[in-house]
């Protein structure tokens, strides 16, 4: 297997010449094994639906994993002696400090996953529909925690595809809503409405829901920002509730 990245000019054959390398990288296996997993659970998700935000999210979840997992076989096999895998990557020094903080997000993920979860299986129609969809969103976040956790723990680098950048600054432009008939006034005292949008009702569970997760509201808009764990690249994700029906 051989993954090319053109854009990044050094590539390496991982091999390791300190004992301490070599004894952190003794608990790889254990990685893999997880990571097995996860692909197992992940294709099973995918194969349950024909399309749609939440297929689209293990999806990209599936293609985090199975880099991860070709990375680790990588570095296993290099430890070992075996055939080494070659990958077009920057070098990157481990942090152990910067792991064990990575640790710690990663089970913040996992409760909110398990609470998502909970409220999907209690849940139905829209509302279990929102809670699966947000579960998959943590699990992507998962994954790409886990690659920074990877990165930072045994120094394995992730290829990253550069962007280039836009030639002039977009305008932020916002589109003008039109009320429907039976569009309900904003509710006064809601801390999260949104003035400049008299005529949503921002008591819908949705949009306190979006609040209670930190997200922007802005107009229909719940906007969540956030960076990623391998690059630190700014992530936005949003939800538009026009069409929310209870």
């Amino acid at each position: 297997m051989r993954l090319l990245q053109t854009s990044l000019p050094v590539a390496l054959a991982f091999c390791f010449a300190t004992l301490a390398v070599a004894q952190s990288d003794s608990t790889l296996p254990s990685e893999l094994a997880s990571i097995d997993q996860q692909i197992a659970e992940v294709t099973a998700k995918i194969a349950l639906y024909d399309g749609g935000l939440i297929k689209g999210l293990a999806e990209a979840r599936l293609e985090a994993l199975l880099l991860s997992k070709a990375l680790i076989e990588n570095r296993i096999n290099a430890v070992e002696g075996g055939a080494t895998v070659e990958v077009v990557v920057p070098a990157i020094q481990p942090d152990e400090a910067r792991a064990q903080q990575l640790l710690g997000e990663m089970a913040l993920a996992q409760q909110r996953i398990d609470e998502a979860e909970k409220e999907a299986a209690q849940g139905g129609g829209l509302v279990q529909a929102l809670a699966l969809s947000r579960a998959e969103t943590e699990k992507l976040t998962l994954a790409q925690l886990q690659m920074g956790y990877l990165q930072a723990k045994y120094g394995i680098a992730f290829p990253v595809v550069a962007t280039p950048a836009p030639a002039a600054e977009p305008k932020a432009v916002t589109a003008p809503v039109e009320p429907s008939a039976s569009a309900a006034p904003s509710v006064s005292g809601v801390a999260w409405a949104d003035p400049k949008f008299p005529e949503i009702d921002y008591s819908i569970a949705a949009f306190e829901q979006a609040h209670k997760e930190g997200d922007r509201i802005s107009g229909w808009w719940a906007i969540k920002s956030e960076h990623a764990a391998v690059d630190d690249s700014l992530q936005i994700t949003s939800v538009n509730y026009s069409a929310y029906n209870p």
